[in-house]
C-alpha cells in the first residue's frame, strides 16, 4: 500500500481525497499511511500549498498550478531518497 501512495506522491498532482480513493482508503486512513511514511522516512512535507489569488503560488513546477480550479493537499509531500527507492524510481545505494 505504501509502495502505491509513494508512486502517486511521485507522480503529484492529487487532492487527498482524490489520492485515498486512488488507492482505496478513507482520508483518514490515508493521512495515517502519510504519517507513517513520514516518520519511517520515506516522505517529507513541504511548505503548505494552497489556493493563492486563484492559483497555487507555492512554485512553479507544482503539478497543480496549471489547474486554478482543483483542490490542492493543503501539504506538499516529497518522496526521500529511500522513498524514491520504494516507488521504484531509484536503486538502492550500496
Amino acid at each position: 500500500m505504501i509502495q502505491s501512495i509513494a508512486r502517486k506522491i511521485r507522480n503529484g498532482g492529487y487532492s487527498t481525497a482524490e489520492l485515498a480513493a486512488s488507492v482505496g482508503l478513507s482520508q483518514e486512513q490515508l493521512k495515517n499511511r502519510l504519517a507513517f511514511m513520514e516518520r519511517q522516512g520515506y516522505i517529507i512535507r513541504e511548505k503548505d500549498c494552497g489556493p493563492v489569488d486563484g492559483g497555487c503560488g507555492c512554485c512553479s513546477s507544482c503539478p497543480s498550478c496549471s489547474d486554478k480550479n482543483r483542490a490542492m493537499l493543503p501539504v506538499q509531500y516529497r518522496l526521500t531518497e529511500k522513498g524514491e527507492v520504494l516507488a521504484g524510481s531509484r536503486t538502492p545505494r550500496t
